[in-house]
């Protein structure tokens, strides 16, 4: 019979649908899709973002996994900081100190002491406020500014009062008493100093004053006021009237960050009793933090600026674990006695946090708060099984919290990606989910339905060490998550937004530690950044194989990163030698099941016709099953290189007249071709049967564009059972 050849099409994306589109593949693995020319192409891997060969020697915290990533730049870009935490230490990496005989990485540690999450947390969390890089999660919390100036964040305590010493009157009554430890008498002339000077000499009217201090920090934001501290003293017949200074001391200085010390008074109580209390002003600006006294000789009359309120400003917890910034403030939630609700900073002032400034909701059912993101002028909150949004209300001053899902939520806090022209996407225990929509209209919908057996391999036990990251440069949002029973991410699941379709990237190789990534992030080049599972083969007690050292970048190197020899000079030091690639990463283009139309109908296939473009000369193996038996037959390989022209001398040139334009070059004496489209045919000698499936494979550089089969129809199947 004559060979029928089916139409031809577009190789497409990942559908595990029983009825898929026709182009479909059933997996694509550690392939792209080709913005320019809208093929499918393996051509990618990853390599240190500071290569190994810059220097020759490791301290031995460089064996450690990396388990959270950052990546910040200030100053219009000119300062760029790739922040993670290694080894219980908060760190970056800028270039190469120099010593005598050997260079190593230099590392800025910026935190000790800091816990690795469990695979059912989702660990450090960062976002950018204004100057700052705030850092939460299980840890102190902290505000980075770039180089070495990190400081807590907030205030999770009240300062200190400062210690108050009151006048004494009789101070002048006798030499005796001058000068005994303890003693102070400024006496001023009016207008200047403190108390009324003509009250009675009867000890019946006694001068009052209290105190409170705060601090400032360098982003504008006040303290919680301390306790107060009062002084009073009266007149007897032995004290001399007048106006008097108060001496304050031991005035606490702030934690890092704080550039002045506020004072506040009380004008005289001497007509409240002594557990009144009225209004406090303020008396004065320290604008440093180190000096720890004060003499107050402010009359009343100049004080006139009200002081905060002890509830303009309180204490916040130390453990908060999500956070953002939004209209202006810092939104902050999670963590002990805060799982359900949301506090957030005075406008202007990230580090002050009101007391009535808090939503809470916890009344219900949508469980804990996982995750703040803002988008399109409301602020998303994610939760275990719900998200919500806190909206302006139509005044712009206040807030109100608005239902966006009760049906879906998430605690894959680390996945929560906004993506230009997308949404929100985010990954649950069912797969991926996208936010979109008007701030009047959200809706949550699931565009991952034609890889929703990929999500079934998701381990929902380590969810929320799943991490995810958008990059502009190749066009996709990446999704990292521990897949088949895994505790740490080792499988990724790939939207390519230009053309909608789905891929995985992963490794069946024996590659130590190959695609285990733990958090992820985008260069402002658009390269996705990696933080890997470094691996620590142990040769002998003092050589190691190190594999994956540092942050990676996935990049067109088309490896598997790279390994180095680690042997020990020092307690901490280690030396580097025989520096070598890993393998190549494996690209995998797999067709659905094919029936031609009619699976009751037994075919040959003869042969598969695939478009792909000339690269050079790397083989390219088609694989191929029939009749849902995963097993698979080799019909060999080919190159993708043009066929007529394939290992000729001038391979890469063109025949014949050509001139320099759009997709020819002149290198030296000799015109080039740009790359080019070519088929390339395998034979295949599957007889008699009903369903075919096929596969390329290879370690090289290869592109899948489009593909026909020739097939033989045969004799009809028997398909009624009765």
């Amino acid at each position: 019979m004559q060979t029928v050849k089916m139409r031809e099409r577009a190789a497409g994306g990942m559908d595990e649908r029983y009825v898929a589109e026709l182009g479909a593949a059933s997996l694509i693995v550690n392939m792209r899709m080709d913005k320019e020319g809208g093929a499918w192409v393996h051509d990618r891997g990853w390599e240190p973002y500071n290569p190994t060969p810059g220097y020759t020697v490791v301290v031995t915290e460089d064996f450690n996994p990396l388990y959270s990533l950052a990546v910040w730049s200030r100053q219009s870009g000119a300062e760029l900081y790739c922040l993670y935490e290694q080894g219980g230490s908060l760190l970056y990496e800028h270039g190469l100190s120099s010593g005598t005989s050997t260079t190593a990485p230099a590392r800025q540690v910026l935190a000790t002491g800091r816990q690795r999450p469990l695979p059912s947390e989702p660990g450090t969390q960062y976002f950018n406020h204004g100057s700052d890089l705030i850092i939460m999660g299980a840890d102190t919390l902290l505000r980075f500014r770039g180089d070495k100036l990190v400081a807590p964040f907030g205030f999770t305590t009240a300062p200190a009062p400062p210690q108050v010493f009151a006048p004494d009157p009789t101070y002048y009554a006798t030499v005796a008493t001058r000068n005994e430890s303890g003693t102070t008498a400024a006496k001023l002339m009016a207008p200047r100093g403190l108390g009324d000077a003509q009250a009675a000499t009867d000890g019946s009217e006694v001068n009052r004053y209290t105190y409170r201090v705060a601090f400032e920090t360098e982003t504008g934001s006040i303290s919680p006021l301390s306790a107060a501290a009062s002084a009073a003293w009266s007149f007897d017949a032995a004290a001399e009237q007048g106006r008097y200074g108060v001496l304050l001391r031991s005035i606490p200085r702030g934690p890092a960050g704080t550039v002045a010390r506020r004072l506040y008074r009380t004008k005289n109580l001497k007509s409240l009793d002594a557990q009144g209390e009225a209004q406090y002003f303020f008396l004065a600006r320290i604008p440093e933090n180190s000096s720890t006294d004060f003499m107050d000789i402010a009359p009343d009359s100049v004080l006139v600026s009200p002081a905060p309120s002890l509830t303009d400003s309180i204490s916040i917890p130390g453990t908060l674990r999500f956070g953002a910034s939004w209209d202006g403030r810092v939104w902050m939630a999670g963590g002990a006695d805060y799982e359900q609700r949301i506090l957030y900073s005075e406008e202007g002032a990230p580090e002050q946090f009101g007391a009535f400034n808090f939503y809470n909701l916890g009344n219900t059912n949508a469980g804990d708060i996982t995750g703040l993101i803002p988008f399109y002028g409301v602020l998303l909150v994610f939760r275990e099984f719900g998200i919500d949004a806190i909206v302006p209300d139509q005044a712009g001053i206040l807030y109100r919290v608005s239902v966006i899902s009760r049906d879906v939520g998430t605690v894959a806090t680390n996945t929560i990606t906004l993506v230009p022209g997308v949404g929100v996407m985010f990954l649950t225990g069912d797969g991926v989910r996208i936010v979109s929509g008007s701030p009047s209209s959200m809706v949550v919908s699931a565009p991952n339905t034609r890889v929703a057996r990929e999500a079934r391999r998701i381990n929902e036990a380590a969810l929320a060490s799943a991490c995810a990251a958008w990059s502009p440069l190749e066009r996709e949002w990446w999704c990292h998550y521990p897949a088949d029973g895994q505790s740490s991410p080792n499988r990724g699941l790939v939207y390519h937004i230009d053309a909608q379709a789905w891929s995985v990237r992963g490794s069946d190789s024996q590659v130590p530690g190959a695609f285990q990534f733990n958090a992820m992030a985008s260069l402002p080049s658009g390269h996705f950044l990696l933080a890997p599972e470094t691996t620590r083969v142990v040769s002998t007690p003092s050589i190691s194989i190190i594999y994956n050292r540092g942050l990676q970048v996935w990049s067109a190197c088309g490896v598997q990163g790279e390994r180095f020899t680690a042997t020990n000079i020092d307690a901490n030091l280690w030396s580097i030698s025989s520096v070598e690639n890993n393998a190549a990463t494996n690209g995998q283009w797999c067709s659905v099941w094919e029936d031609f139309g009619d699976d009751s109908v037994y075919k040959s296939v003869r042969y598969v016709l695939v478009d792909v473009l000339a690269v050079g000369n790397a083989p390219i193996l088609l694989e191929y099953a029939v009749d849902y038996l995963e097993q698979y037959s080799s019909a060999g390989t080919q190159s993708p290189a043009v066929s007529d022209r394939y290992k000729g001398s001038n391979q890469a040139a063109l025949f014949g007249a050509g001139q320099v334009g759009d997709k020819v070059a002149r290198i030296g004496s000799s015109l080039y071709s740009g790359i080019t489209v070519t088929r390339l045919r395998w034979d295949v000698g599957a007889s008699s049967t009903l369903w075919f499936k096929w596969r390329l494979s290879s370690s090289a550089r290869f592109h899948v564009v489009r593909y026909q089969i020739g097939y033989v129809p045969r004799s009809r199947t028997v398909i009624h059972q009765g």
